[in-house]
């Protein structure tokens, strides 16, 4: 009878135990680990024509079920939209994916990315441009959705 309590008592413990891990987790549910995370990122351009490279500041918000991009935004018109995200369950990774629409005249960039912890990158594709480039950041700052 005592090892029968013993049993039972370890398997209430562990039980309880990996129901707050997966609580915890950070891929349980991506739409609310992401919801007002703000991050900083850098976007690489390569000019073939001139054999350069440079890089832009820019910062990624998810907010309210929305994907934005500041310097899209504020330089183009860029409005928040909606975007898709998906978490891998075997890690702690968030892919996601989302198309911006310019404001004046509807031109999409589409942009999809991978969030590993407090890292992001990923690529934003401008196709009336016909640029693809490259993103790397950090996590600026997490502020409670309004």
């Amino acid at each position: 009878m005592y090892k029968k309590n013993i049993v039972f008592f370890y398997l209430i413990i562990l039980s309880c135990s990996l129901f707050a891990q997966t609580k915890t987790k950070s891929t349980a549910d991506p739409y609310v680990f992401l919801n007002g995370k703000t991050f900083v990122v850098s976007v690489y351009s390569f000019d073939s024509e001139k054999n350069t490279n440079s890089s832009t500041y820019d910062e990624i918000v998810f907010v309210n079920g929305k994907f934005y991009s500041k310097n899209m935004g504020e330089t183009y018109s860029y409005k928040p939209d909606k975007y898709t995200c998906k978490a891998n369950q075997n890690s702690d990774t968030i892919s996601f994916v989302a198309f911006s629409h310019n404001q004046t005249d509807g031109i999409e960039i589409f942009w999809q990315g991978t969030i590993i912890g407090n890292q992001i990158k990923g690529t934003k594709h401008w196709f009336s441009k016909g640029s693809t480039n490259m993103f790397s950041g950090f996590l600026k700052y997490e502020e409670a959705a309004k």
